[in-house]
């Protein structure tokens, strides 16, 4: 760049970069050092541009050649890299190191607890703060580390030691009356909470004692175990009397002008139909009509049905809970209805089919 101009960076003043005089270019270039043997070279060696101040790295072989800036293209002369020189190691691991006992070498617990430095307990008589000493301190004064006051360090308390005297055979064994731990406290067992449905079974078993006592007979009955006890003829037992329960007349009302009406629909529909063209239309709409209602009296038909089933199942007589009279809640009970309508025949049809699967089959034909 010499005989171009530049600008200062600080003051922005413009100048002529003069050429370099005859001393500078004899300047020889530096010798590369050779570390020793325990340093090591760096594999790049940070340069700065003398111009631009831009970082570049040069390699160990190019020590005192220049480099080109890549942004100012100004050369560089890569200086002598500087020595690392290895770090002295940690003081922990000079010396012995920690090792792990051989089978046989490892000392007893006795021994390892033998060997452990002896402490002295000193409260300060001040602020009652706990602190230790040696037995090389005994005598001395040590310094509270909270309130600074100074504490002589008593000498250790050796415990007295006991030997038991051996007992002999013609001794009789008796309680030592200090060591008696006295009366034992009661225990004291929290009351068990009963659960949801022994609760239930208790109140009806009540409900059914105090019916009992007034002379009535409705109801379940249950044993002692609290399970329903069963009527001597199942499916015949108060079968009549049932019709006449709480909300089977009315229900069973509900159900018959239901049918009615369904039939009524159905011979509506097929009398318009039969009447011209025109009543085609009208006798096919009472007849869809006709069978979304039997579709609804069905699903209400086995809601019902399979209420009564469960609720005699467990020993009732009269229904205590009837389906909600929502129609939507009743499509499951109809499916029930419904799989078990299309399963039923098949014990029949596997009876009857048997016999003929095994019948040897005839190879002639009668005349006839």
């Amino acid at each position: 760049m010499a005989g171009c101009k530049g600008r200062c960076a600080k003051c922005g003043a413009v100048f002529r970069v003069p050429a370099s005089s005859p001393a500078a270019r004899a300047i020889p270039s530096p010798k590369p050092v050779r570390p020793s043997p325990a340093e090591s070279i760096p594999r790049h060696i940070p340069v700065t541009c003398r111009v631009c101040q831009t970082l570049m790295y040069g390699r160990p072989d190019q020590v005192g050649k220049p480099i080109k800036c890549p942004d100012c293209h100004a050369e560089t002369i890569v200086p002598p890299p500087e020595v690392v020189k290895p770090k002295k190691p940690l003081a922990a691991m000079e010396g012995d190191q920690y090792d792990v006992w051989g089978v046989d070498e490892a000392p007893s617990v006795a021994e390892m607890l033998a060997a452990q430095p002896k402490y002295i307990a000193v409260v300060c008589r001040m602020c009652q703060t706990l602190m230790y000493a040696t037995e090389d301190q005994v005598g001395a004064s040590l310094k509270c580390p909270d309130c600074g006051t100074a504490n002589v360090v008593p000498p250790r308390e050796s415990p007295a030691e006991t030997v038991p005297e051996p007992a002999r055979d013609d001794d009789e064994l008796q309680i030592d009356a200090a060591l008696d731990p006295g009366e034992r406290p009661a225990v004291i067992v929290p009351p068990r909470r009963p659960m949801l449905y022994e609760e239930e079974e208790e109140a009806e078993r009540v409900r059914q004692a105090e019916k009992a006592a007034r002379g009535e007979r409705r109801g379940p009955r249950y044993d002692m175990s609290g399970r329903p006890v069963m009527p001597r003829w199942p499916l015949v037992t108060r079968v009549l009397p049932f019709l006449f329960t709480r909300g089977v007349p009315v229900r069973w009302g509900v159900l018959s002008v239901g049918l009615m009406a369904i039939g009524g629909l159905m011979q509506l529909g097929n009398w318009m139909m039969s009447q011209g063209q025109f009543g085609v239309v009208g006798g096919f709409s009472f007849l869809i009509m006709g069978f979304v209602v039997l579709v609804i009296w069905l699903a209400a038909t086995s809601a019902i049905a399979v209420t009564i089933v469960a609720e005699s199942s467990e020993g009732n007589d009269e229904i205590q809970r009837w389906p909600a009279p929502v129609f939507t809640e009743w499509w499951g009970e109809l499916l029930y209805v419904i799989i078990a309508t299309l399963v039923s025949p098949c014990p029949g049809w596997l009876a009857t089919w048997c016999p003929t699967a095994r019948r040897p089959r005839c190879c002639c034909f009668s005349a006839a």
